[in-house]
């Protein structure tokens, strides 16, 4: 686990306060068991949460809160999907909370920004992208899809720019920066 998650969880701390529900703002999680599952995921500690509660609130479609809500759950969230990349070959990796993670802070891009996490943001995906890399799991393929098309939709977004990184993997040999 690298700084940049420590990091981004003190900043993110310091800018939003845990919720005390998931509001729901597309109204999509009105059923019944629904809102008990709103209601027992703010109950939770952090650390109890499933990958799949934490796919859930990034839902790009319909998240389960608010903007502020869900950057709460973000830092524990793309710590959470790289903690499973170091587990045993056996268990399971949620490659659609990576998916969901990444869709969040694309549309999210400018909040992230204006709260200053953007920057950080892309260093914990970088962190995760080279961890993808080391490990011999077959859903890491589909991860490791997900991550490049992320990065080059960054590229055309001119979010960061291109610098050569040599101690990246033979097949990626770029890593982003923030000017």
């Amino acid at each position: 686990m690298t700084d940049n998650f420590k990091v981004l969880h003190e900043r993110v701390a310091a800018k939003v306060s845990r919720p005390l529900s998931l509001s729901d703002p597309d109204e999509d999680f009105q059923a019944p068991v629904d809102c008990r599952w709103r209601e027992e995921t703010v109950a939770k500690a952090v650390e109890e949460l499933s990958s799949t509660d934490l796919q859930i609130i990034f839902q790009s479609v319909m998240p389960a809160g608010t903007f502020e809500e869900c950057l709460y759950y973000y830092p524990f969230a793309l710590e959470r999907f790289s903690l499973s990349l170091a587990r045993p070959p056996q268990e399971e990796i949620n490659a659609d909370l990576l998916d969901n993670l990444l869709a969040w802070t694309v549309q999210n891009q400018k909040r992230l920004e204006a709260y200053g996490l953007l920057h950080l943001s892309m260093k914990c995906i970088l962190d995760i992208y080279a961890q993808l890399f080391a490990c011999n799991q077959t859903t890491t393929c589909e991860c490791l899809l997900e991550v490049t098309r992320f990065l080059r939709y960054v590229a055309k977004r001119q979010w960061y720019h291109l610098v050569p990184q040599p101690s990246l993997p033979y097949h990626s040999t770029t890593i982003w920066r923030q000017d």
